[in-house]
């Protein structure tokens, strides 16, 4: 979605950059930083943010910042099962084996391009019921780290919500 004032540029037909700055947009907004990952975000204060540690068959490490509803937090601290991801999941991971960035999967689909500290990342979706409804971003930059952005939530106007905190990403290392 754009921002009053700023042009989005076409990468493709159909395919366009989404604006950087939304600092006017993000008043009131909380920001989070993550000295180790190097991983920093804004997020609307309606969010609860969620951390976690640790790692699996395929990552040393996985560092995921978790953006939730105060229902969907509610319900994880009083242990009831809950059947989706969290809001949106943005977080690093340091790979055990090469393994590709910046690119979509299988049954996944480009639907645009965001600059996320100066590197041109893709937006992939995948299909759910016939509509775009997953929403997966994946890329690195150089350093250990493989950068992911996840939400299950990706429709309606958590849509705009979830691209303006896409935005707002950057990366120091």
């Amino acid at each position: 979605k754009a921002v009053p004032g700023q042009k989005q540029e076409d990468v493709a037909p159909g395919i366009s950059r989404s604006p950087v700055s939304t600092s006017s947009l993000l008043s009131g907004w909380k920001e989070y930083h993550n000295p180790e990952s190097g991983l920093s975000f804004n997020y609307p204060p309606s969010l609860v943010l969620a951390e976690s540690e640790g790692s699996t068959n395929f990552e040393s490490k996985v560092l995921s910042f978790d953006l939730e509803t105060p229902e969907y937090a509610a319900a994880l601290e009083k242990g009831v099962s809950v059947e989706t991801g969290p809001f949106l999941r943005i977080g690093a991971d340091i790979p055990k084996h090469a393994e590709p960035s910046n690119q979509c999967g299988q049954n996944e689909t480009q639907t645009g391009v965001v600059e996320i500290s100066g590197y041109p990342v893709r937006k992939c979706e995948s299909l759910t019921l016939g509509q775009f409804h997953h929403l997966d971003i994946s890329f690195s930059n150089g350093s250990p780290y493989t950068y992911f952005i996840q939400s299950d939530e990706y429709t309606g106007t958590d849509k705009d919500t979830i691209d303006y905190i896409i935005q707002s990403v950057t990366i120091s290392q």
